[in-house]
């Protein structure tokens, strides 16, 4: 990634095969955010794995 802070990542996509990663700027010295200007945004990522399928619900 062209972040240093990678905050979470995600299975997306009708076959679950794409990969959502998000990245987070917090507590990110000025410098780093200068060096990785790409911090704090979403990739998405064609993977060759498949995430395993989930089921709403209710509290």
């Amino acid at each position: 990634m062209p972040a240093p802070h990678t905050s979470s990542v995600a299975f997306v996509g009708p076959d679950r095969d794409r990969l959502l990663i998000t990245t987070a700027t917090d507590e990110l010295p000025d410098a780093d955010l200068a060096a990785y200007p790409a911090s704090g945004h979403l990739f998405l990522a064609d993977v060759a794995a498949r995430g395993t399928r989930t089921f709403a619900w209710s509290s």
